[in-house]
């Protein structure tokens, strides 16, 4: 069953999930955008309307009751190849996302969806049924009219070539715009240097084996190489035909460089996202223990007036504070964050500047000092600002420097350089786009095998002497500022890191922060509910020798029932505990009494969905490990409530 060109007129859509509401509100939104659309109410069903009917696209449920997604996939490739499929579900993983591209789902959307990008998919999708339909009828037309062929092939959207042993006799417009030559150069060149050498034997072996003509897949990747040397991934279809009098393969290909980056990246987020997981739960522990050394120390610090004991305590309290800054790269593998309030606008160039004088000890002044030349080439060019935190985006570009470095021991050209790029091009006066920052070295350069691998979480090539946590945090950073890391390296040449951000006039500078004095609250009874005791004591050290009177409470079930027997003025409570949680805990002191304040003290940061915390109760929130100061502070804050 194929796909007529008629259907691009309305295009017809078949809907198939278990759940009725969603099939009438896909109907409903598809119908209104001029589609023309069919339900079925299970999967089963889905498959008799499919072999009852032509449509251009399914968008179909991966679980229900009686079939899956997946199933139908299949059953969509058997019977009408030409049909598109949409997959969505609320049962995410990356694997079913994997799996369901992996089949030729034209997409992939979770539950619930945005409707705006929903129709945008499905306009895409009817878009290519409809190309496809057409190059269709152009196959045809070209088996009777060759001066028809050739111009229905010139204007195709997919690479068209001819190919008899290694010499290309024919390509399209398409397939030069691919690999980057002309067409004089194409048909000048052996074919194989076209093809990756790692690929070249498979597809060398597809070609004998079709002209045998032995029975082969539809369609096969491999691997491609551009005129610039980038690499490329390519979908081939092939068939024998006769060319002037010779046997001959007349190949489709269609590059999907994009998609496969795409897979990488879902399943890079995956491994991500799980280390994210684990690191959050060292977090929290280690966090409690920091949260003792610093307010201890501080309250050492303000008791002890002897110099050199001074000297020990500050030695302490930094290394525990650097320890602190350690536990957040760990937190920041794969937080997402929940929006970009706290964001500043950000001069890339001065950013960059700043970076450059930062590593300047390393690549200048250490190296000139063992004889070795790092050349230095800037190549900065007009762009626009973009939002985000400097000191994110300036750790993220001095980790590329030294990367960088680490790459040119005995000396090299250190590339460093801005452009403002829109659809892909250079531009100066477009308002969006992204600003794009690289780093280029003349050094090692990586292998395929090690380009795929660098920014998976503790990877390295340095052995004991790096964590491999440099690229995989930088990686969360920017992916969380709205952008993208982009690598191009060849084995034995150099690497080249960009570091792409969107562009952003919405947010402005930030102004300078004025200290504030610290207003006097009076005294306040104050309960303390926390399963750790380090933290418990150091807290009702703190707050006690502010003048506060402190009750102390080992956990939530213990601090709910001291609140309904007691009167407090002000709740500190611990988020994670065991019996009893810091959400419920907030929830039935305001079950008690709505106008005490609950403040929140957590080792997992202190980025929280506001309406969750506003719907438990929780008027302020702490992370650990936190300072005598911002404690107090917190209290101030409290009774201003």
């Amino acid at each position: 069953m194929s796909v007529e060109p008629e259907v691009c007129d309305r295009p017809k859509i078949l809907v198939i999930d278990n759940e009725s509401r969603i099939c009438d509100s896909l109907k409903v939104l598809l119908e209104g955008q001029g589609y023309t659309v069919s339900t079925a109410s299970g999967g089963k069903e889905g498959m008799e309307s499919l072999s009852g009917g032509s449509f251009a696209l399914v968008i179909t449920d991966v679980v229900m009751p009686d079939t899956d997604g997946l199933a139908i996939m299949d059953y969509v490739k058997d019977k009408s190849p030409h049909t598109l499929v949409i997959v969505i579900t609320e049962h995410v993983s990356v694997q079913s996302a994997v799996d369901s591209l992996r089949k030729g789902a034209f997409d992939y959307l979770t539950k619930p969806f945005d409707p705006e990008e929903l129709a945008a998919i499905v306009k895409r999708a009817t878009e290519q049924v409809c190309l496809k339909a057409r190059l269709n009828v152009a196959e045809e037309a070209l088996r009777r009219s060759e001066e028809r062929y050739r111009v229905l092939v010139e204007n195709s959207l997919v690479g068209i070539y001819i190919r008899q042993g290694d010499r290309i006799r024919y390509a399209n417009n398409t397939f030069e715009k691919i690999f980057g030559y002309t067409r004089e150069e194409l048909l000048k060149c052996d074919f194989w240097s076209l093809v990756h050498p790692e690929d070249r034997e498979m597809v060398r072996d597809m070609g004998i084996r079709r002209l045998k003509g032995k029975t082969l897949p539809y369609q096969y990747e491999a691997r491609g190489i551009r005129k610039d040397g980038k690499t490329i991934w390519v979908s081939r279809r092939n068939v024998c035909i006769d060319h002037e009098g010779n046997p001959a393969i007349l190949g489709n290909i269609v590059d999907i460089t994009e998609l496969k980056q795409i897979e990488e990246h879902l399943v890079r987020s995956e491994k991500l996202r799980a280390m994210g997981e684990m690191a959050s739960g060292i977090a929290h522990d280690f966090n409690n223990v920091l949260s003792a050394i610093i307010g201890n120390t501080e309250l050492l610090l303000s008791a002890v007036g002897d110099n050199k004991l001074r000297k020990r305590l500050n030695g302490i309290e930094t290394a525990a504070r650097d320890a602190s800054h350690t536990v957040k790269r760990l937190q920041d593998f794969t937080r997402i964050r929940k929006d970009d309030t706290d964001f500043e606008r950000i001069d890339i160039h001065r950013l960059v500047d700043d970076v450059i004088s930062i590593t300047r000890p390393r690549w200048k002044d250490q190296y000139q000092g063992k004889g070795i030349a790092i050349d230095l080439i800037k190549d900065f060019r007009k762009v626009p600002p973009v939002a985000g935190h400097p000191f994110e985006v300036r750790e993220v570009l001095t980790n590329l420097i030294f990367n960088a470095l680490d790459a040119m021991p005995e000396g090299g050209r250190l590339g460093v350089g801005t452009r403002h790029v829109f659809e892909g091009t250079d531009s100066d006066e477009a308002k969006d786009g992204f600003v794009e920052i690289y780093f280029s070295d003349t050094g090692f350069g990586m292998s395929e095998r090690i380009k795929k691998k660098i920014f998976d979480p503790f990877f390295t090539t340095k052995g004991v002497n790096s964590s491999g946590l440099g690229l995989s945090v930088s990686y969360g950073i920017i992916t969380r500022h709205g952008g993208s890391i982009l690598v191009e390296t060849k084995e034995g040449e150099g690497t080249r890191f960009i570091v792409r951000l969107p562009v952003s006039y919405a947010v402005k500078e930030r102004a300078e922060e004025m200290t504030e004095v610290r207003k006097d609250t009076g005294k306040a009874r104050i309960l303390v509910i926390e399963d750790d005791s380090m933290v418990i004591e150091l807290l009702d050290e703190i707050l006690t020798s502010d003048g506060h009177d402190v009750t102390c409470a080992q956990g939530g079930m213990e601090g709910v029932q001291r609140f309904k027997d007691e009167q407090f003025d002000m709740v500190f409570t611990d988020l994670g505990m065991p019996e009893m949680t810091g959400w419920d805990v907030a929830r039935s002191v305001k079950d008690k009494n709505s106008q005490i304040p609950v403040a929140l003290i957590t080792g997992w940061g202190e980025e929280f969905d506001q309406s969750r915390l506003k719907d438990a109760g929780v008027d302020l929130i702490v992370a650990k490990p936190f300072t005598v100061d911002r404690i107090l502070r917190l209290v101030d804050e409290a009774m201003d409530i």
